[in-house]
């Protein structure tokens, strides 16, 4: 597996798990009758405000950190839901492959579909930046490389078929079926791959300062211009609290260590145990920096 397919791997870890865990919930029916402008934080299977922040790492050793954030926005006068997805490299891996992307996607709030998204991909001495949108009436993409003289390509996609990061939050209303195999097409690069996931099982892992949780563990094979990525196992696992998180993401490479994502912090709305553990990290950080403040007035 080339690094360029380990990157794109992780990506697909990150959106593939937190697929296939809440009850069915068709998306159309439960919104036909609402209007956007009143929708609240609560009105969708995931807390509207919701900040997920990932770390990665090779092995033991810290190489970057991934955050997917979704709130409302506007795009052409309309009101929208808007994913920014950044994943940047940390010192250790930047002096040799550097990773700066960042990725907007506008999603319609009520059939939650992909609108349109953007990603600026600074990878390596590698830069794309491309703005795709999407045609439901005619199931043509249009994918314009802006780094490449805003050159235009064109091309179909199946009436099932979902940006990346919009099926990443839209796979989280639905149902799953622990040993049963799904196929699903999912739009990126200007391309529409396929992603197969099986759940396998249910298994207790420790989430780190979550604590032990128990997790639907999920063995997803994307597909890569056409070619099934079998060179490296990918193995996620997600929470099976209402979140239905990922907690964690591994990619068994052969000869190297491993690549694992771990879930780091949970932000935005919310009262369960996720956010819970950043309300004390918070109260802690208040408690020690009155301790700072009030022995620096002693010494005053």
């Amino acid at each position: 597996m080339s690094l360029k397919e380990m990157v794109l791997a992780v990506v697909f870890v990150v959106a593939l798990s937190s697929a296939l865990i809440a009850e069915e919930k068709p998306v159309e029916d439960i919104y036909k009758n609402y209007k956007p402008e009143n929708f609240s934080t609560n009105d969708y299977w995931f807390p509207i405000g919701e900040e997920l922040v990932f770390k990665a790492l090779l092995g033991f050793i810290p190489v970057g950190e991934a955050t997917s954030k979704i709130e409302w926005d506007e795009l052409d006068g309309k009101k929208v839901l808007h994913i920014k997805y950044v994943a940047r490299s940390n010192k250790v891996i930047a002096s040799v492959y550097p990773i700066n992307d960042i990725i907007d996607v506008y999603i319609d709030p009520v059939t939650f579909r992909t609108i349109k998204y953007e990603m600026k991909l600074k990878e390596g001495r590698h830069f794309k930046h491309e703005i795709t949108t999407f045609d439901y009436d005619t199931m043509t993409g249009i994918a314009i490389r802006v780094d490449k003289d805003n050159r235009k390509e064109e091309f179909k996609f199946s009436p099932d078929a979902r940006g990346l990061f919009t099926f990443m939050y839209y796979m989280r209303s639905r149902g799953y079926n622990i040993g049963a195999e799904e196929t699903f097409n999912v739009v990126t690069d200007g391309k529409e791959y396929k992603l197969i996931v099986k759940p396998t099982k249910v298994e207790t892992i420790n989430a780190g300062h979550f604590g032990k949780i128990k997790a639907v563990r999920l063995d997803p094979k994307a597909e890569f211009n056409g070619i099934f990525i079998t060179k490296g196992k990918i193995v996620a696992w997600v929470s099976e609290d209402p979140r239905h998180l990922l907690v964690r993401g591994q990619i068994e490479l052969p000869f190297i260590a491993d690549v694992k994502i771990v879930l780091d912090k949970v932000k935005g709305p919310g009262d369960d145990f996720w956010t819970d553990y950043n309300k004390k990290i918070a109260e802690q950080n208040e408690k020690s920096t009155q301790k700072k403040r009030a022995k620096r007035g002693r010494r005053m």
